[in-house]
């Protein structure tokens, strides 16, 4: 006995534009059928395979918004001459910059597809934060904000789309549940890294503590996006 897949979520896609834009519906067809028991071993391999994978890079991506609050906890604020106030500048600074190019991000992934965008923007905002362990002043921070807001913009949104391809809407929503609980497990294992590297590294080859924060959770960012 055959089992169709077009669910609910397929049959709202009648207009073949907006298929091809799609970057997994481009080959959609709708008189495809197979078992749901190969379904269901699809949705196994992705569970295992591709999801968790996922979500070690949103854990990056969450490593590194924090890289700023844990530096704090160090020289950071001495070492570049700046003060708190400059540094809710930063926040603002980044904010709208990731507010700002979330839509182009989004129009971009349309064109070249969540599979290249998500690992492509992942590589750029890992060398953007080893970039931050160089910012010498107040300028030079603004910068450093400015560019990660830019290269963290499109990455959620993208991965959500990602996500949306392979999963059905009922699929989707315990996914997600522990896609947005990796936040919790980065925010945990964020502050036992940076005490690691802020308690430790001090000095270490001429280098301030907070400057070694950054290189190592950009450089794995970096890594991870490359492999991705």
């Amino acid at each position: 006995m055959s089992y169709d897949p077009v669910d609910a979520d397929k049959k709202d896609i009648q207009d073949d534009s907006v298929i091809d834009k799609l970057e997994f519906f481009r080959n959609y067809d709708p008189e495809l059928t197979w078992t749901k028991e190969e379904e269901t071993a699809v949705i196994r391999k992705w569970d295992f395979l591709v999801f968790p994978w996922i979500c070690v890079m949103f854990f990056f991506l969450q490593l590194d918004r924090g890289s700023i609050a844990n530096a704090l906890t160090s020289t950071f604020l001495k070492d570049l001459g700046i003060n708190i106030d400059d540094n809710n500048l930063g926040t603002i600074v980044f904010m709208i910059a990731f507010i700002f190019f979330e839509v182009p991000s989004n129009a971009v992934i349309r064109r070249v597809g969540p599979s290249v965008w998500i690992p492509f923007l992942m590589v750029a905002w890992g060398t953007v934060s080893i970039g931050t362990a160089f910012i010498t002043d107040k300028g030079t921070y603004y910068v450093a904000r400015f560019f990660l807001g830019v290269t963290e913009a499109g990455w959620i949104p993208g991965t959500l789309v990602y996500l949306g391809e392979f999963y059905t809407r009922a699929e989707l929503g315990t996914r997600l549940g522990v896609f947005w609980g990796t936040i919790t497990f980065a925010t945990a294992f964020a502050g036992l890294i940076s005490y690691g590297i802020l308690g430790n590294l001090q000095g270490y080859g001429g280098l301030k503590a907070w400057q070694w924060l950054f290189l190592i959770e950009g450089l794995g960012t970096l890594v991870w996006g490359i492999l991705s």
